[in-house]
């Protein structure tokens, strides 16, 4: 059953030629021409545009195709009665709903359980407690990831370098406690001269 293509199979029968894949062209012919490879940029622009052509030629009709579908719904719909009309749009309204009472669970979860918000998709299921689950293994996931990362690198401290400060004045008599007995010289000289 591993015969090349195009292959005739022995005792069935054939629908037309047998095409050899060894020729380039498909054929046994004497017509068939080798492959040669273009000459200059121009030749292989010609051969793209041509290519080109043809594929554009085979979906030249696609507009009318989709104007001829959209007339179709049109019918189909004008044929329905009003209460298929309504139980349709019903239906994808339940449907838009289901979607978004879904995302507003993962979402919910994700939140719950510390997941960052754009992985919140990754979790899926129908019911909380499937949701749940997937959420315990995307955390799994994430911690078996950062434990493969190794440790992080400390964050730097923004007050490392900077002179000491004082302590804040607790009071107002803490900050007089302190302004005297940082100028009790300077306020003894003023008081002597």
């Amino acid at each position: 059953m591993s015969e090349p293509l195009g292959t005739p199979v022995p005792g069935q029968p054939t629908n037309g030629p047998v095409l050899d894949p060894q020729s380039p062209s498909g054929s046994d012919s004497p017509e068939a021409k080798p492959y040669t490879p273009p000459a200059t940029q121009a030749d292989l622009d010609r051969i793209i545009t041509d290519r080109l052509s043809r594929e554009r030629a085979k979906y030249a009709d696609y507009e009318q195709l989709k104007q001829d579908s959209v007339k179709l719904k049109g019918i189909e719909d004008a044929g329905k009665s009003e209460a298929q009309r309504l139980a349709d749009e019903m239906a994808q309204i339940r449907q838009e709903r289901d979607a978004l009472a879904a995302e507003s669970l993962r979402r919910q979860v994700a939140d719950r359980k510390g997941i960052p918000t754009g992985l919140a998709g990754l979790l899926a299921g129908s019911t909380e407690a499937e949701v749940e689950a997937a959420a315990d293994q995307v955390l799994a996931a994430l911690a078996d990831q950062q434990a493969q990362a190794g440790p992080r690198a400390p964050k730097p401290d923004p007050s490392q370098g900077k002179a000491p400060t004082a302590p804040a004045a607790q009071s107002v008599q803490d900050a007089r406690q302190r302004y005297r007995e940082k100028y009790t010289t300077q306020i003894e000289r003023n008081r002597r001269g």
